[in-house]
């Protein structure tokens, strides 16, 4: 009895040291077991939880993924179950939240990197493909984001659809991005072409398509910038040419709104 009761007084010291070296000193000051012990320790009571740290770690590879990891897949390791389970998710949605408040209020053109950041952290860790429709005014502020995932290793768009989104959310332009789950990031035919294409279509209602970036867990690729090496002799038309011989832009802007 007296040697649990040590055990839990060893446990309780550990617990309260770790605590103290977070708020004196901030996250640096801790190790990557560390900060998820220190997360354990919130869910689970009177028990040493640096192993169960160590060994979560060591299965995910990382902190990125241990806190982007499915619930179910985390409560498979031994000693995780459901409480310790919500805290990661909620730490991780926390984390979104706020990155998704600081995008909306900045100049993402200004600074490409938050959004590149953010995105990463969005659809990076993803295991089937997404995409992400984040639409800009002139003045390049966030007016709305869109979210939509395809299949394991696909992720089909519309420009007509784009171009609604684009209105609907009173924008002037879209940043489009997929990611690659196999984590290679190597745009496929289809996705530069499709890429040009939403180009094509998008200059002709007078609007733009600012980039479409590929998105890895460690790297990313401006689709944009690839086009214009790759298709310096497209052409294929998107849009029937009569149609906006006959139509001006705001026409042409509102019949996309109003097609079903």
């Amino acid at each position: 009895m007296g040697e649990k009761n040590s055990s839990v007084n060893l446990n309780a010291g550990h617990r309260q040291r770790l605590r103290k070296r977070f708020l004196d000193n901030g996250i640096s000051a801790l190790a990557p077991h560390e900060i998820v012990e220190l997360l354990l320790t919130f869910s689970i009571p009177q028990k040493d939880v640096k192993p169960l740290a160590k060994s979560l770690l060591n299965r995910f590879a990382d902190l990125r993924g241990i806190f982007s990891a499915q619930p179910d897949l985390l409560m498979q390791q031994p000693g995780i179950k459901e409480n310790s389970a919500a805290l990661f998710k909620l730490v991780y949605a926390l984390c979104e939240n706020l990155q998704e408040k600081e995008l909306n209020s900045s100049d993402i053109i200004a600074n490409p990197l938050a959004a590149i950041r953010y995105l990463r952290t969005r659809i990076g860790y993803e295991n089937r493909e997404v995409m992400a429709l984040i639409f800009l005014d002139n003045a390049n502020i966030v007016r709305g984001c869109e979210w939509s995932a395809g299949k394991s290793n696909r992720v089909s768009f519309y420009p007509q659809n784009i171009a609604r989104s684009i209105l609907q959310n009173n924008a002037s332009g879209v940043i489009i991005a997929h990611n690659h789950p196999s984590g290679v990031c190597t745009p496929s035919e289809a996705d530069l072409r499709s890429t040009r294409m939403l180009k094509d279509y998008l200059e002709q209602l007078d609007l733009k398509l600012v980039d479409h970036l590929l998105i890895t867990r460690s790297t990313h690729l401006s689709l944009l910038n690839r086009i214009g090496c790759i298709f310096k002799n497209y052409s294929e038309p998107v849009i029937d040419p009569e149609r906006f011989c006959n139509e001006s832009f705001q026409k042409a802007q509102v019949a996309i709104l109003n097609e079903k």
